[in-house]
């Protein structure tokens, strides 16, 4: 198996990424009102392509990395700026009347034991709903760390042949289960610690593995083509539980209540599209070349989306509040929130998690970076 990764900027990937981050942001900032529901009733599925974008990253960072080198990357990359937001989100619950973000439909813990959570990236709460994918994201590093322990690269097609193995019968009965309106019990998951068997959502990074695999060797077996195509059915059941799920949560909009098909008919072009452009810009990444200048412009809107998903919830609601006390109506007040969240994730992002990285490094002994991987990370 060739090892070859391309050597251009996949300047696709940062512009999903931050289109992701955007749909998470307004979707969770309008869902639960009667006026703003329809302005992104699918950005949930932003989500999905996260899991996808972190599938092809970490596979890339990983082929030549060696056990310590990628723990020390993946460390520098989540847990710095994780700390940052949670000191901006604790902050902000410790100032902010409760009854904000309640009026918001944003969730919070302003515990201390969800503020040590928050800061492990582990546990059973946070101080926001966001952080749920997080634990996951470890799940999938911690399976990725033991094939490097295990033989490296040759070791990656296994692991996203696991996973799909896992996760499409699981979506199967996910899936079923809400049809036919029967329980899992234990299997039922719902955004809990359980998620990290990912069974679940481990379709998702298979699909960015194979994708990057694809990008190496240019062709797959029968066997692995047969697993994407099964593992691509397999996220068309989870988005459909996921639509089934949630769907009773929407405020009723001007016109009625949200309907399951057009939940899912939504999610599906969406994360069909996103995929497809994450797989074209890895095909493509030698072509696509863009200018520095853009280069660098997009490179930094990679960079503040992580502290933009971490920030969002908390921060977006207070200045909704804000906003609307001056006299904005919710559009107004949203398209004002953006920026902010944007300005502040940008600040975390280029300022604040460098400063605090490279104190870790001197304070752990660890000189330079990890990895250069040419991927964003």
């Amino acid at each position: 198996m060739s090892t070859e990764r391309p050597s251009s900027y996949v300047v696709g990937l940062d512009l999903v990424r931050f289109a992701c981050t955007l749909m998470v942001c307004v979707f969770h900032l309008s869902w639960h009102k009667a006026e703003m529901v329809t302005a992104m009733p699918f950005g949930w599925i932003g989500v999905q392509v996260f899991f996808v974008i972190s599938g092809v990253v970490i596979a890339n960072s990983a082929a030549r990395a060696s056990p310590l080198q990628f723990l020390k990357s993946r460390f520098l990359r989540l847990y710095p700026a994780a700390w940052l937001a949670a000191v901006v989100n604790f902050g902000l619950l410790l100032s902010v009347p409760l009854t904000v973000f309640g009026a918001a439909g944003v969730w919070v813990d302003p515990t201390p034991r969800a503020l040590w959570y928050s800061l492990v990236l582990g546990g059973t709460t946070f101080l926001t709903s966001a952080y749920w994918t997080l634990p996951i994201e470890l799940a999938f590093y911690g399976l990725i760390l033991l094939a490097i322990f295990g033989g490296g690269v040759r070791r990656f097609l296994p692991v996203a042949r696991l996973l799909v193995l896992a996760s499409v019968p699981y979506c199967i009965l996910l899936s079923r289960s809400l049809v036919a309106g029967f329980e899992l019990g234990w299997l039922e998951f719902g955004y809990g610690p359980k998620n990290m068997f990912l069974l679940r959502h481990g379709i998702y990074f298979a699909i960015g593995m194979y994708f990057w695999l694809l990008n190496s060797q240019r062709r797959l077996a029968l066997l692995d083509r047969v697993l994407l195509a099964l593992v691509l059915l397999g996220a068309g059941l989870e988005i459909f539980a996921r639509a089934m799920q949630i769907v009773g949560s929407y405020a009723p909009g001007p016109a009625g209540p949200m309907s399951v098909g057009f939940l899912v008919s939504g999610a599906l072009a969406i994360f069909a599209v996103l995929a497809a452009i994450i797989y074209l810009s890895l095909r493509h990444a030698r072509d696509w070349v863009p200018r520095p200048a853009v280069a660098r412009t997009v490179r930094s809107l990679g960079l503040l989306t992580y502290p933009f998903y971490l920030i969002h919830e908390i921060l977006g609601a207070t200045v909704l509040h804000a906003a609307q006390q001056r006299g904005l109506g919710p559009a107004g007040a949203l398209l004002v929130a953006l920026p902010v969240i944007g300005a502040t994730a940008w600040l975390i992002a280029m300022h604040g998690e460098p400063l605090l990285r490279r104190a870790i490094e001197r304070l752990l002994g660890w000189q330079g970076r990890a990895t250069r991987a040419t991927l964003p990370r």
